[in-house]
């Protein structure tokens, strides 16, 4: 795995709570799909597997979009302080 793509657990599970709030603002997910990804997290962590993104989960799992993850993004990244 490459550095960039590692992400430490304690900062990714901020940035995924972020994601999934404004997923759900944006109408894309709505708090049940948000909490199952949560719960997936928890069950890779436990189970010893890679940390896997709110939104890698809920594009892998055919809630979400390609389009949907972009715009979800761009609204993150809005947000950001300089």
């Amino acid at each position: 795995m490459s550095r960039r793509n590692e992400i430490e657990p304690q900062g990714a599970t901020k940035y995924c709570r972020r994601f999934g709030q404004l997923a759900m603002q944006l109408g894309y997910i709505d708090a049940d799909h948000l909490a199952a990804a949560l719960r997936r997290q928890r069950e890779d962590a436990a189970a010893g597997r890679p940390h896997r993104l709110v939104g890698a989960i809920l594009f892998q799992e055919g809630t979400m979009s390609t389009e949907q993850i972009e715009e979800t993004l761009r609204a993150v990244f809005r947000d950001v302080p300089r």
